[in-house]
């Protein structure tokens, strides 16, 4: 199998637990401000749900931005990037 045919994220249970473990680098489609600089990446280290739904990435550095909902966070995130550079822990899928 080539890097362009893996699809490790290919259904939203995977794509969330992607982005809910601690350590993994998640890659967004565009930057954004925090501080004195912009990032694209982050490296999980928890995540925020709040009751309204909005959902954010806690992040080694910073965090990402606030979501409405899980599925704007979702399409935030360059699942294509993720699929070609990052192979997932096996263990996430059984």
């Amino acid at each position: 199998m080539t890097r362009k045919e893996r699809n490790f994220y290919n259904t939203n249970e995977r794509k969330i637990t992607a982005l809910k473990k601690k350590g993994n680098i998640i890659t967004f489609k565009e930057r954004w401000a925090y501080g004195n600089g912009n990032a694209i990446q982050i490296i999980v280290t928890g995540f925020k749900k709040e009751k309204s739904g909005a959902v954010k990435i806690e992040g080694r550095a910073y965090d990402s931005l606030w979501y409405k909902s899980m599925d704007e966070l979702l399409n935030a995130v360059d699942w294509n990037f993720m699929n070609r550079n990052y192979e997932p822990d096996k263990r996430d899928f059984l």
